[in-house]
C-alpha cells in the first residue's frame, strides 16, 4: 500500500532522523529509520496489526534481557511504539501511514537489539562474568545501594557499544572490575561476618569485657583476623566460609559465656542454690536416660566426667551390638540375645554419637541458658565453589553488532 510520494518520504525521514538524534545516537539508527519508511510503504499490514506485532516483540525483548544488553535500542523501540499509537488518534490523511512506519521502526530497533546483545557478550566478557558472580552472591539484595552503582556503570559500557564506541567499552572494564571486586569483598564480609559482628556488638553492650574478658577478646581478635583474611583472599570462597564459621563460633561462645557469667555474678544466695539444683536435675535426667539410675550427689565437675563416661561406654556397646547384629544377618541367623537393645537408645548409624549437654559445656556446642531463651544466630550456609581468578589483562576481540 503506497502512503507517500518521494517528497513526503524525504520530509518524514528528516523528522524521524532528527528525533532519533535527540538522545544518544545508535550506530544503525538512520539506517533503521530509512528502512522503516520503505517497508511501511510496501507493507500489507494495517497500522493496528503492525503495532500489535511490535508490542509482542517488545515483550519478548524484555524477557531476553535486552533492556540490559541494549537499553538504548529498547528505549527507541518504546518511543516508536508510543508514536505509532498516538498517530492513530490523529486525523491527518497520512496519520495511518506514520503509525505503520513507526511500528515497523520499533520492530527493526528490537531486531537490532538482539545483535547488540551478541556484541556486548563478546566484548564485555570480563565484567559480565564478574557481574554474574555478584548476582550469585546476592549482592543486589545484601548491598543494594552499592550494587546499583555497579549496574549503572555496566549499563554505561553497554551503551558505548550501542553507539559504536566498542574500544572505549572494552577499556572501561578495568576500573569497573576494580569496583566489582570491592563489592564482592564487602558482600562476602556481609555473608560470613555479619552474624558474628552482631553478636560481638551485643556482647559489648552487656559489658562482656568485664564478665568474660578472655572469651570476648578472643572473639574480637578472630573477627579482625577473619576480616583481614577475606580482604586479602576473597576469591578463596571455601576458606572464607570456613573462617567465617570460626568467627561466628567464637562470637557465640563469648556472648553466651558473658551472658551466664553476668547472671551468676548478680545472683542472690537463694537464686544461686536454685541455679545449682537445676543443673543437678539436668545431670540426673541424663543419667536416667543413659543408665536408668539416679546420679549420686557429687561435685559438678565429677558429675560431668561420669556422664561422659556413661555416654562413651554406651556408644561402645551400641557399636559392638550393631556389629554383632550385622554378622548375624550376614550368616542368616538370629541376632544374639545379649544385645543391649532393651532399655537403651540405639544410635541411628555406626559412627553417630548420642550427644548430651551438661554445664559447663564440654564440647563445641553452644550452651543454652536455663534462665532465658536467647535467639540463636545462624551462620549463612551458602556454599561456594572455587572460581578462577579473571585476569585484568585479558581483552576480547572487538566484535560489532553490524
Amino acid at each position: 500500500m503506497q502512503y507517500w510520494g518521494m517528497h513526503t518520504l524525504t520530509i518524514i525521514l528528516t523528522c524521524l532522523t532528527l528525533s532519533a538524534c535527540a538522545g544518544k545516537e545508535l550506530v544503525n539508527a538512520e539506517i533503521i529509520q530509512r528502512r522503516s519508511v520503505l517497508d511501511a510503504n510496501n507493507s500489507k499490514l494495517t497500522p493496528e496489526q503492525s503495532i500489535q506485532v511490535a508490542e509482542t516483540k517488545y515483550a519478548d525483548a524484555i524477557k531476553a534481557e535486552l533492556d540490559i544488553y541494549a537499553p538504548l535500542h529498547l528505549s527507541q523501540a518504546q518511543e516508536s511504539i508510543t508514536q505509532a499509537q498516538d498517530s492513530l488518534l490523529k486525523t491527518p490523511k497520512d496519520a495511518a501511514g506514520i503509525a505503520l512506519m513507526a511500528s515497523i521502526a520499533a520492530q527493526h530497533f528490537i531486531d537490532d537489539a538482539y545483535k547488540n546483545k551478541k556484541s556486548v557478550q563478546a566484548n564485555l566478557k570480563a565484567v559480565l562474568a564478574h557481574n554474574a558472580e555478584l548476582l550469585r552472591l546476592e549482592a543486589p539484595i545484601r548491598l543494594p545501594t552499592d550494587y546499583k552503582t555497579i549496574k549503572i556503570q555496566l549499563l554505561e559500557l553497554v551503551e558505548l557499544i550501542e553507539t559504536g564506541q566498542i574500544a572505549e567499552a572494552i577499556h572501561g572494564q578495568v576500573p569497573l572490575r576494580l569496583e566489582m571486586s570491592k563489592l564482592e569483598l564487602n558482600t562476602l564480609i556481609n555473608i560470613h561476618l555479619s552474624a558474628a559482628a552482631a553478636l560481638i556488638e551485643k556482647a559489648d553492650d552487656m559489658n562482656a569485657e568485664r564478665y568474660a574478658p578472655v572469651s570476648f577478646n578472643k572473639a574480637r581478635a578472630v573477627f579482625l583476623e577473619t576480616t583481614t583474611f577475606i580482604g586479602k583472599n576473597y576469591r578463596h570462597h571455601k576458606e572464607v566460609k570456613k573462617r567465617g564459621e570460626q568467627a561466628l563460633w567464637e562470637a557465640q561462645h563469648a556472648y553466651y559465656v558473658a551472658l551466664e557469667a553476668k547472671k551468676l555474678m548478680q545472683l542472690e544466695s537463694n537464686e544461686s542454690e536454685k541455679y545449682i539444683l537445676n543443673l543437678l536435675d539436668n545431670h540426673n535426667n541424663i543419667s536416667q536416660v543413659t543408665s536408668s539410675i539416679d546420679l549420686a550427689p557429687q561435685a559438678l565437675s565429677s558429675a560431668n566426667t561420669k556422664l561422659l563416661t556413661m555416654v562413651s561406654d554406651l556408644k561402645a556397646q551400641l557399636k559392638s551390638s550393631q556389629q554383632e547384629l550385622n554378622i548375624a544377618l550376614t550368616k542368616n541367623t538370629a541376632p544374639l540375645s545379649n544385645t543391649i537393645i532393651s532399655n537403651t537408645i540405639i544410635a541411628p548409624d555406626d559412627d553417630e554419637v548420642l550427644v548430651l549437654r551438661t554445664f559447663p559445656p564440654v564440647s563445641k556446642d553452644v550452651y543454652v541458658s536455663p534462665y532465658s531463651e536467647e535467639p540463636s544466630f545462624q551462620a549463612d550456609e551458602q556454599g561456594f565453589d572455587d572460581i578462577e581468578v579473571m585476569t585484568q589483562n585479558e581483552e576480547p576481540t572487538i566484535e560489532s553488532n553490524d
